[in-house]
């Protein structure tokens, strides 16, 4: 579970631009820095395995095959990305849908797959092919509407996991062995400090080294400085 070490911020009202009548009614808070006020749980934090090498793909358990094809919706709903932080694999479909009664576009950036600006019709979907891996969240925005901000992540295997509401994550069926996570945060990037039940550790670009072994595995709670937040 992953903690932010302080007293929990605000989340401040988002300045609107557009379309105000409508989107207006759903009081929108900024997303950025999302903290669970009773528990101090951090939200959106991502977590991915790495491979060790571009030559050496990662092992995949057989419990991921009947969703390596499957649809991942996108969702423009009451004037933001749902999911704000979209988890994706390349041989999965991305279908972005627009659930409001006002128009939206969509466009997304990527290092290696093609950029793409989308119209999103009133009530119809859109669906978007992404074969290639990577490295980096994919920032995504809605050019009409100024403060609709999401992410896509894109890897060629299945684990991936997003903190919730509580902080807390589930990576299953991680292959047994010692292996690197990458840990990454909207707000400061990577995660390079954390708090750890043993004590401080610094984490190379958001690089944790961890052993996988058979069975459950658990960090406990991971603390985070408010500081982080502010660089």
């Amino acid at each position: 579970r992953f903690v932010y070490d302080g007293d929990p911020p605000r989340r401040e009202l988002l300045e609107l631009n557009k379309d105000i009548a409508y989107c207006g009614k759903f009081q929108l808070r900024d997303e950025e820095l999302i903290v669970n006020r009773k528990t101090r749980g951090l939200k959106n934090v991502v977590l991915w395995l790495e491979p060790m090498s571009a030559d050496d793909p990662l092992p995949v358990h057989s419990s991921y095959n009947k969703s390596a094809d499957a649809k991942i919706q996108f969702d423009n709903a009451e004037c933001r990305f749902e999911p704000h932080i979209c988890v994706l694999r390349t041989t999965q479909t991305l279908v972005i849908g627009n659930k409001d009664k006002i128009n939206h576009n969509v466009a997304a950036f990527f290092f290696k797959n093609d950029p793409f600006n989308e119209n999103a019709p009133i009530g119809g979907t859109v669906e978007k092919q992404l074969p290639k891996s990577e490295r980096l969240p994919a920032k995504v925005t809605c050019p009409i509407h100024a403060w609709m901000q999401g992410y896509i992540i894109l890897k060629d295997h299945p684990y991936v996991a997003v903190t919730d509401d509580n902080g807390e994550f589930e990576l299953k069926n991680l292959p047994v062995g010692e292996w690197t996570l990458r840990v990454w945060h909207e707000k400061p990037g990577y995660i390079k400090e954390v708090t750890l039940k043993t004590g401080p550790q610094k984490w190379e670009l958001g690089r944790a080294s961890i052993t996988i072994q058979p069975g459950d595995n658990t960090w406990g709670d991971v603390k985070l400085a408010p500081e982080i937040f502010e660089k």
